[in-house]
């Protein structure tokens, strides 16, 4: 035992002159010291706090800003200087090249588990709120840190992709500053960004339902102006995350079952054709016909990673045991198709 602890005593001796003459080489850092003003850190009421705690879905499609008509194809570009416009569409071309001529979004960098990537939401998110800070987490591993403390952003921050985030309450609403986001990742679109950017955001909830992130994204080096966009979430609060698998944890829904919606969307556009003559109803055992609202969750159902809220449903023509409509998004109108109650929806572009 004397010799076993004679040698650990040797070792830890030599580690620590090793040390202390700078020949240990550091690795990556896992953390850093957090700062605060000389008040010290200064925590929020709980009863200040909004209920924001569960899983939110995105509304809208995987783009910067719904509001933007769409370009098939091809995604929204920031407000680029001139040289990172050209840096831009170069990069573009090139990744068409590699692509043989085809449209693809350029890729890179982390790009949704990385800021402001990450709040487009590829994936639901999971937000956990309390008083020294607000936690955003994706199924895809992603955890981003909104600290509500009082602290501030740290002298000489290192960088990271989803960069330093501090926030206070105004009310109900959560504001935001991050900075500290490394060069090398990619924004919505995939474009580039400079160690300049900074990034602000507003949010709040208007209903409990929906929740709201107004983002403005500026960089003095590479845009000629703010680039802004406002999010929006709907809260899931029977909804739970599982881990993202994209060859397991998926469910397919292929066309209705038999007796159920024709499996051809093509025929099912086409009305029903009017009775010659009056013919007693046939009773209908497949419940109540479909509302407006389960339409919209057919269509998000059948399609998947899509909110509900923002199916526009037009078109409707029913039949006694089925229904077809269009489920429009922002850039694809969906041709859809179920039984009388909206069950076993399919839909297809």
């Amino acid at each position: 035992m004397e010799v076993h602890s004679g040698r650990r005593l040797a070792a830890s001796a030599a580690a620590a002159l090793a040390l202390s003459a700078g020949l240990v080489c550091a690795g990556p850092a896992t953390a850093q010291e957090a700062r605060y003003p000389a008040s010290g850190a200064k925590l929020p009421k709980w009863s200040d706090l909004p209920d924001w705690n569960g899983l939110w879905e995105r509304g809208g499609d995987i783009v910067w800003n719904d509001a933007v008509p769409p370009k098939p194809g091809e995604p929204e570009v920031p407000p680029y200087t001139e040289d990172y416009l050209k840096a831009y569409l170069a990069r573009r071309g090139e990744m068409r090249a590699a692509a043989g001529g085809g449209r693809r979004n350029l890729q890179g960098g982390n790009l949704y588990g990385s800021m402001p990537a990450i709040m487009i939401a590829l994936f639901p998110l999971d937000i956990q709120v309390n008083r020294r800070e607000v936690v955003i987490l994706t199924p895809n591993g992603g955890a981003r840190e909104i600290y509500t403390d009082g602290r501030l952003h740290p002298t000489n921050p290192l960088p990271s992709s989803l960069g330093h985030s501090i926030g206070h309450w105004e009310g109900k609403t959560l504001v935001v500053d991050t900075s500290g986001i490394k060069a090398n990742t990619r924004l919505p679109g995939g474009g580039g960004h400079s160690d300049a950017m900074h990034i602000t955001e507003r949010i709040w909830s208007p209903d409990g339902h929906a929740l709201k992130d107004a983002i403005t994204v500026e960089d003095p080096k590479a845009f000629a102006k703010p680039w802004t966009t406002v999010k929006t979430y709907y809260r899931r609060p029977t909804w739970e995350s599982v881990e993202y698998d994209p060859q397991e944890n998926t469910r397919d829904f292929g066309p209705p079952a038999e007796g159920g919606a024709s499996t051809s969307l093509a025929a099912l556009a086409e009305a029903a054709p009017a009775p010659t003559a009056p013919a007693a109803p046939k009773p209908v055992k497949l419940g109540r016909p479909a509302t407006v609202e389960q339409l919209q969750k057919a269509t998000s159902l059948a399609v998947g990673n899509l909110a509900w809220e923002t199916v526009d449903v037009r078109d409707v023509k029913r039949t006694p045991d089925k229904v077809t409509w269009i489920g429009g998004t922002r850039s694809v109108n969906w041709r859809c198709a179920a039984r009388a109650d909206g069950t076993q929806p399919y839909c297809e572009q």
